[in-house]
């Protein structure tokens, strides 16, 4: 069996590559993994389609098409709910994939079982070939192929022992469950199509021929399910396929009913023009509305006047009743001139289903982007602001000078740690490397002290930060290597930390418990919730297990942590415990795969905490994670629901394209801090930040604010740029009867509002 489930896989995941190189360019725009769920609870209605494949079909709550009782009898079904099954895999495709991989864990030696498994993988492939993307079947042929597939597998079931039978059971189930869904697409799809467009039947006759077709297909489907029941084998399945088929079948009528009342829409846009080598090229983008977006591939363009274009691929996700969207480069020569632009679009399916747009191309060449260089091609360029005298010297692929700005944000008031101008530096490209130099004001340069250019990031928790600068006293300038652009200035830096820092000695009476034993740290039993889902491969689950046990050497000894690992589902790897090598062992052997069920993770670090938390301990869960929650409870709830029994949530997001949103949405909810991480090799000493944020001396707060009383009391002011540029200033606590530490809250406010506390523990 070893040749053959090799066979199996190395064709299925061929399929899989194929089709996934077709819709990549779909990911990029499509919408949230949320969208799943949202169908499987049978809402129609939404304008999106399944996860990361592009917009689904304008519709309104309750999905049920128009006209109720003007039917046929027997077909009055617009109120009837359909629900799409649920995977336990991402998309259809890969259900069947992992399926298919299942039938190598069977003992083939009898030629009879060896031959249904390899007419089984034969028909899956041929299946697979007649899908449009990841979800849907895009002709009949995909169901009749899965039914023979399941004939296949009644054949296989009858040559194997008892135990591989339940294995092929399983097999066939999951086989059923993808094609199920994608038939049950299709029919949400014609639902909510008909449904969006019920002004547009040219008579009842129409609109009744396509309600009817809706009828049929839930007609269908309840027969699938009576057939192809909890009970039903291999052979059964086969036969409910017949009508998963016939349910697919009826909303493809449907959609062509109204396909057959409704004209596809064009429109053309151009966007700024760019010269290349010598000539002037113009993105054109053509965005395309239709009930079969996906249906239309290669669109023709011509130019009218003195000019030249390619033909443009339009790139759909895989619903009906959404958007295809495609770019080319209309190349206008060396001299710019107005031309007029004429896109045509014809569906592969219908070639009198035809849509064209026309749009004059004017270029300005003010706005031209002049020496464009390839995307591969190395520059250095400089960009000033005169104004602030600051100068940016930028390195990398394809920069132009055009994509760097300077912008002059120095403050009115003339701060005595400021000794030069503040700006902001931006880019639209990414770059290998940059340098910045800021003039220093003449007064400044006569000064002794620690000077240096300072850098502040509004999206990043942190404050005004130090680089490494080089001070040239003759020249007047302070010059810095940076890795990302933000805002910048220069600081005497002893003046800054004046300016933002005091200190408050404590005389015994303002701490919640004994400050006089040295055991200041207010200790915390912790869990650690980690996703270990597919997509924190690589990099990211080295990092996070690295990360985390950093955060396990700061316990102090008798402080304890538990482990959860979640991905499609969710599992206690540790309870509670102080056993830290034992701790540290188990984060080392997490390991990668699977969907992403954020709230079921949660949930088993709040039952740990609640169950075994010890009474004079604080409660605190830390949440490693890309976000992208795709399946289970909506994490944010439970995140609200912890924080009412007193645990605190801190997220960690790993990596770009993370879902920052649901990730500040969880702190937030309970108490917590977001902390975004785009370097994975960064992510050890955000941890430690959080260890820091988590321990301190428990300074009395009477109103329960969440701003110890002496914080309260401190008239520090905030300094701040325009617009509201803000620091974190630092408040020193020193107490006289703990020799050995020195407390160190920091407190992050803005020009007059303190807007959070946290607290780190310092020790000599």
């Amino acid at each position: 069996m070893g040749d053959t489930r090799q066979e199996l896989v190395a064709i299925c995941f061929a399929v899989l590559m194929a089709t996934s190189m077709i819709a990549m360019p779909a990911l990029a725009t499509g919408p949230s993994a949320t969208t799943v769920n949202d169908r499987s609870n049978g809402l129609l209605g939404q304008a999106d389609g399944p996860p990361g494949h592009g917009d689904g079909p304008p519709g309104q709550n309750g999905g049920g098409p128009p006209g109720n009782g003007d039917g046929p009898p027997g077909h009055d079904r617009g109120d009837a709910n359909v629900t799409v099954t649920e995977l336990e895999s991402n998309t259809s495709i890969e259900a069947v994939v992992n399926a298919t991989e299942r039938l190598g864990d069977l003992d083939l030696e009898d030629e009879a079982a060896s031959t249904a498994a390899n007419e089984t993988v034969a028909a899956i492939n041929a299946s697979l070939q007649e899908y449009r993307q990841f979800e849907y079947a895009d002709s009949r042929e995909s169901f009749e192929q899965f039914a023979e597939a399941q004939r296949s597998l009644a054949d296989l079931s009858d040559a194997v022992d008892e135990d591989d039978e339940a294995i092929v059971d399983e097999i066939s189930r999951e086989l059923y469950t993808a094609s199920d869904r994608s038939a049950r697409l299709t029919v949400v799809d014609a639902k909510t199509v008909v449904a969006a467009n019920e002004d547009e039947f040219r008579n009842p006759g129409q609109r009744q021929s396509a309600e009817s077709a809706l009828g049929n297909s839930i007609d269908a489907l309840e027969r699938a399910d009576d057939t192809g029941g909890t009970d039903a084998e291999p052979a059964d399945r086969a036969e409910a396929l017949t009508h998963l088929e016939n349910a697919w079948k009826h909303g493809e009528r449907a959609l062509d009913r109204v396909e057959k009342n409704t004209e596809p829409t064009l429109s053309v846009s151009q966007e700024r023009a760019f010269e290349r080598d010598g000539t002037i090229l113009v993105p054109l983008r053509a965005t395309l509305n239709d009930v079969r977006p996906y249906a239309y591939d290669e669109v023709e363009v011509t130019i009218d006047g003195d000019g030249e274009a390619d033909g443009l691929s339009l790139i759909a996700g895989e619903s009906a009743g959404s958007t295809a969207s495609g770019v080319t480069f209309v190349d206008i020569g060396a001299d710019p001139a107005n031309v007029n632009a004429t896109v045509t679009a014809t569906a592969t399916h219908d070639a009198d289903r035809t849509v064209e747009a026309t749009a004059e191309i004017q270029v300005d060449e003010d706005a031209v982007i002049w020496d464009r260089p390839g995307p591969d091609e190395y520059q250095e360029v400089e960009v000033s602001n005169e104004s602030a005298g600051v100068a940016a010297e930028v390195a990398g692929d394809g920069l132009h000078e055009t994509d760097i700005s300077v912008i002059d944000e120095t403050p009115a008031t003339d701060d005595a740690y400021r000794a030069g101008p503040m700006v902001r530096i931006e880019s639209q490209q990414e770059f290998d490397e940059a340098t910045v130099e800021i003039p220093i004001d003449g007064a400044d340069l006569e000064r002794d002290g620690n000077l240096s250019v300072v850098t502040w990031d509004p999206h990043s928790e942190e404050p005004w930060t130090a680089v490494e600068t080089e001070i040239d006293r003759d020249a007047g300038i302070a010059t810095a290597d940076v890795d990302h652009f933000s805002f910048f200035s220069v600081f005497w830096i002893d003046d800054w930390e004046d300016q933002t820092s005091d200190t408050i000695t404590l005389d015994g009476n303002e701490t919640d418990g004994d400050v006089g034993n040295g055991d200041s740290i207010e200790k915390a039993d912790f869990a650690f919730v980690i996703d270990v889902s597919g997509s924190m491969s690589g990099d990211r689950i080295h990092y996070a297990r690295e990360a985390a046990q950093r955060f396990v050497g700061a316990f102090e000894d008798d402080e304890r942590g538990a482990l959860v690992e979640f991905e499609s589902s969710s599992r206690l790897v540790e309870q509670l415990t102080t056993d830290h090598d034992k701790l540290n062992s188990s984060i080392e052997s997490l390991s990668v795969g699977g969907g992403t069920n954020t709230g079921a993770g949660l949930q088993d670090g709040i039952d740990e905490l609640e169950a075994n938390n010890w009474d004079n301990r604080s409660k605190t869960i830390i949440l490693l994670a890309d976000g992208g929650t795709n399946r289970g409870s909506d994490p944010v709830g439970i995140a609200s629901e912890a924080a009412e029994t007193g645990i605190d949530i801190s997220t960690i997001g790993l990596g770009s394209g993370i879902d920052e949103d649901e990730l500040r949405a969880i702190a937030g909810e309970a108490n917590g801090d977001f902390y975004h991480v785009e370097n994975s090799e960064d992510l050890p000493d955000t941890f430690e930040r959080v260890a820091e944020n988590e321990t301190g001396v428990g300074l009395t707060d009477t109103n329960g604010d969440g701003i110890p009383d002496l914080v309260a009391e401190m008239d520090l002011s905030m300094p701040t740029g325009e617009p509201g540029v803000v620091g974190e200033p630092s408040i020193w606590i020193r107490s006289p009867s703990i020799p050995a530490a020195t407390a160190f809250v920091t407190t992050r406010r803005s020009i007059s509002t303190i807007a959070s506390t946290r607290k780190t523990t310092k020790r000599n």
